[in-house]
């Protein structure tokens, strides 16, 4: 049998040598590359025409779901998503058959995804593994309509937590990351405030001014601060910022 041309794509360092420590095990692997991000993965995949993607979901500037939007949808590779957030896609990922690991993954998982490419590559049934890809990203690009992130995940050393969404209080841009607030700790997240305030049932959480999100469940007092904007004061003590521009979202969601 031909080797299966590999690339990882991954934009922490770590996550790659864990997948290539992983690979090395499967004689029938041929790990031809890795890239750190999205752009320089779409130019290797046009260039080198790997069989075989390790493709990671959640990266700065490109996504892995626009990286694939990139390619020609009649001569994808076969992809392995690997993505450390259980949201929507991961369902979408059930239902299509299109395999994907969810971090922190075990030895056991990432062997049966190899042998689920191999087997699929065996089959030449790439025709029927692109319609399912396809179908994905059609599902994606629609977005999420009722089901919403029910736990986050962040990274604590070499280990991924996962934190329930209603122990968090509020959430906070801090540069390239957001900082994940909870009774007494903090986390830092590669997210964007933005993606995830989509990310997040408008029900329970709320963007208070341009750098932050509150659990509306944490609010316990709001007080005028000044023209127009309010203090907000959650269940863990701190305060925040509703701005004049945000208030009116909030009053109606608090009904104050």
């Amino acid at each position: 049998m031909d080797k299966l041309r590999t690339l990882i794509v991954d934009d922490e360092a770590p996550a790659v040598e864990n997948v290539r420590l992983l690979l090395n095990r499967f004689p029938f692997i041929e790990i031809v590359g890795a890239c750190s991000d999205g752009r320089s993965a779409i130019e290797f995949i046009r260039r080198e025409s790997p069989v075989l993607v390790f493709l990671d979901i959640q990266m700065p500037e490109v996504s892995g779901f626009e990286v694939l939007r990139e390619l020609s949808p009649d001569n994808l590779p076969y992809i392995i998503f690997v993505t450390a957030y259980d949201h929507y896609a991961i369902q979408a990922f059930e239902i299509n058959a299109v395999d994907y690991l969810l971090k922190p993954f075990t030895e056991e998982r990432f062997e049966l995804a190899v042998r689920r490419a191999q087997e699929a590559y065996e089959n030449r049934s790439a025709r029927r593994w692109n319609e399912k890809i396809k179908a994905l990203l059609q599902a994606d690009a629609a977005g999420p309509s009722t089901v919403f992130l029910k736990k986050l995940s962040v990274r604590v050393g070499s280990r991924i937590k996962f934190i329930p969404v209603e122990e968090v209080i509020r959430i906070s841009a801090e540069n390239q990351y957001v900082r994940i607030h909870t009774s007494g700790q903090t986390y830092l997240m590669r997210h964007s405030l933005n993606k995830l305030e989509n990310e997040l049932s408008p029900d329970d959480f709320y963007r208070v001014h341009r750098s932050a999100i509150v659990n509306i469940h944490a609010v316990q007092q709001v007080e005028p601060y000044f023209k127009g904007d309010y203090t907000l004061y959650l269940r863990d003590g701190t305060q925040t910022k509703l701005s004049r521009k945000r208030s009116e979202g909030l009053r109606r969601l608090l009904s104050w």
